[in-house]
C-alpha cells in the first residue's frame, strides 16, 4: 500500500490544488461576474458536458482499467489495445452526436419554459463532451501506468482555470456570452490534448492508431464488458446528475446555482475517495486477476481507513464553517439556501467513504454484471425521489433524493462483496475515527467564535485540524500517511512517533 499511499496522496494535493481553483472559480469569480441566470447557465453547460460525456465514454475507462495489464508485455499488442480504446472512444462521440441531434427537439421542449437560455448554446454542448471524452480515455491510460497526478491537474486544475479566464473575458466585455462558451467549449479541447501528449511522453508510444487486431476470443469478451459497463455507466451519470436538470427544469437556473454551489462545497469531500480510486482501481484489478483473496481484503480495509480519515476532517471544517463561509462570498445571502444541502449530501459522502472500496472490487471481478441492476436501481430510485421531492421541498428535496440513492447502493455493493468475497472494510481504525469524529463536531459546534468570519473559519479550522492531525498521528491510523508525515514534517512539530 506504499504506493498507494504515496501516489493518493499527490494526487490529492494536485485535487486539492483544484479545489482552491474551484473555490475562486465557482465561488467568487461565477457569483460575482454573472447573474444568478447566467451563472445557472454555465453550471447546467457544464453538467451537461459531463453528463454526455460520460455516457458515451461506454465503458472504455473501466475497460482500460481491466485489461490493460494483459496487453502489457508485448509492444505490438499493447498498441493494438491502446487503438482499439481510441476508436471505441471516437465510435461514442459519433453516437453522441447522432443521439444528441435527434433529441434536440425534445431537449429544447424540456428546458424551454424555465431554462430557455442553455438551449440556445446547446449545439456548443456536444463537441465539448467529445473533447472530455478522448481525455478521459487517455487520462485512464496513465492512471494504469500509475500516474494520476499530472492528469488530475489537467481535468480538475486546468479545467476550471481556463472556465473562469472565459467567465473572466466576458465579465470584461471581451467576449459576448456566445463566446464565452464557445471560448468554454473550447477548453475542453485544450484539456484533452494535455491528457494526450502527457500519456504519449510517458509511456513512449506511437501516436498513430493501428488496426487493432487483439484475436476473436478476447474482443467478445471485451465487448461483453463493454456492454455491461457502458450501460452501468449511462445509469450512474444520469442518477448523479439527474437532479442539477429536474431543478433547472422545475424551478429555473437560479435556484439551479444555488444548488450547484452547494454540491460543490459537498464534492470536496469525495475528493480523497476519488483520487485514491484512481491508483487503486489497476491495483485492485491485479489481485483479482491474481485471485489474491487477502490483498483484496487489504486494499478494501485501507481504502476504507485513508478515505474516512480525509473525509471526516472535511466534513468537520466544511459545515462547522458553513454560515461564516457564505457570509464571505459575493452575493452570499442568496446562495445561502444551499446549507441544507451541503449537509445531507456531505452525509451522503462519508457513509461512501466508510464502505471502502467494494464498487471497484465489483467492478473488476467476474461478477461486474450485477452493477448493471445495481445502477439502474440506484437510477429508478434517484429519479423517482427527485419527481416526488423537488416540488415539495425543493432542493433540498433533492439532496435527499440523490443521497438515499447513493446510500442504498453503497449498502448493496458491501452486501454483495460480503457475500463473494468474506470481507468488510470496517476495522478499530474506522471506530476510532468515527469517535474523534463526533468529539470534535461537537466541540466545534460549541465554541463561541463572534469574530470577522474569515477569522472565525481560520481560527475554527486551525483548533479542529491541529486536534485530528494530533489523534490521527498518535494512534498510527494510516501508518504510510504517518511515515510520509514525519518524512516531510516531522522538523517543524514538536512531537515524535
Amino acid at each position: 500500500m506504499g504506493i498507494v499511499a504515496r501516489e493518493g496522496i499527490k494526487g490529492t494535493a494536485v485535487s486539492y490544488i483544484g479545489v482552491l481553483i474551484a473555490y475562486v472559480t465557482l465561488v467568487i469569480i461565477l457569483p460575482y461576474c454573472l447573474t444568478e441566470e447566467e451563472n445557472g447557465l454555465v453550471r447546467v453547460f457544464v453538467e451537461a458536458v459531463a453528463i454526455f460525456g460520460l455516457i458515451f465514454q461506454l465503458g472504455i475507462p473501466s475497460a482500460i482499467v481491466r485489461y490493460y495489464a494483459r496487453h502489457n508485455e508485448q509492444p505490438h499488442t499493447r498498441q493494438a489495445f491502446i487503438s482499439l480504446n481510441v476508436w471505441g472512444a471516437l465510435l461514442g462521440i459519433v453516437l453522441m452526436c447522432l443521439l444528441g441531434w435527434a433529441l434536440k427537439e425534445w431537449i429544447f421542449d424540456y428546458f424551454r419554459s424555465k431554462a430557455p437560455a442553455f438551449n440556445r448554446y446547446y449545439i456548443y454542448m456536444l463537441p465539448a463532451a467529445g473533447f472530455m471524452i478522448l481525455a478521459a480515455v487517455f487520462e485512464k491510460f496513465s492512471n494504469t501506468l500509475l500516474k494520476i497526478s499530472w492528469p488530475i491537474f489537467f481535468r480538475d486544475v486546468l479545467t476550471r482555470a481556463l472556465l473562469a479566464v472565459s467567465v473572466l473575458l466576458y465579465f470584461f466585455d471581451v467576449l459576448s456570452i456566445t463566446q464565452m462558451v464557445l471560448s468554454i467549449m473550447i477548453g475542453y479541447g485544450v484539456v484533452f490534448l494535455c491528457q494526450a501528449l502527457y500519456f504519449l511522453f510517458i509511456s513512449g508510444e506511437s501516436s498513430r492508431l493501428r488496426k487493432p487486431v487483439l484475436g476473436k476470443g478476447f474482443l467478445k469478451e471485451y465487448s461483453t464488458y463493454l456492454l455491461f459497463t457502458s450501460v452501468g455507466s449511462i445509469g450512474s451519470s444520469i442518477g448523479g446528475r439527474v437532479d442539477i436538470f429536474m431543478i433547472t427544469s422545475s424551478l429555473g437556473l437560479k435556484d439551479a446555482a444555488i444548488y450547484s454551489m452547494a454540491m460543490y462545497l459537498a464534492t470536496i469531500i469525495e475528493l480523497p475517495q476519488r483520487s485514491l480510486g484512481q491508483i487503486l482501481s489497476p491495483l485492485m484489478a491485479d489481485a483479482i486477476t491474481k485471485n489474491d483473496t487477502e490483498r483484496i481484503r487489504s486494499i478494501n480495509r485501507d481504502a476504507a481507513v485513508s478515505q474516512l480519515m480525509a473525509g471526516f476532517l472535511l466534513f468537520l471544517l466544511i459545515v462547522l464553517n458553513i454560515q461564516d463561509f457564505y457570509a464571505t462570498i459575493p452575493k452570499g445571502e442568496k446562495y445561502a439556501g444551499g446549507i441544507g444541502v451541503v449537509i445531507i449530501t456531505g452525509i451522503s459522502k462519508l457513509i461512501s467513504h466508510a464502505m471502502g472500496a467494494n464498487a471497484l472490487i465489483t467492478t473488476n471481478s467476474k461478477y461486474y454484471r450485477i452493477n448493471f441492476v445495481i445502477i439502474i436501481l440506484f437510477l429508478a430510485v434517484n429519479i423517482t425521489g427527485n419527481y416526488l421531492l423537488i416540488p415539495r421541498y425543493g432542493i433540498e428535496g433533492a439532496a435527499a433524493a440523490t443521497a438515499f440513492s447513493t446510500f442504498l447502493i453503497a449498502v448493496i455493493y458491501f452486501l454483495f462483496v460480503r457475500a463473494k468475497y468474506k470481507t468488510q472494510p470496517f476495522s478499530s481504525k474506522s471506530a476510532i475515527l468515527l469517535g474523534l469524529f463526533c468529539v470534535l463536531l461537537l466541540l466545534g459546534y460549541f465554541i463561541p467564535l463572534h469574530f470577522h468570519p474569515i477569522l472565525n473559519m481560520a481560527l475554527r479550522s486551525v483548533l479542529l485540524a491541529g486536534i485530528y492531525l494530533f489523534v490521527v498521528l498518535r494512534f498510527h491510523i494510516s501508518p504510510p500517511f504517518t511515515d510520509i508525515f514525519y518524512k516531510y514534517a516531522g522538523r517543524f512539530i514538536p512531537w515524535r512517533k
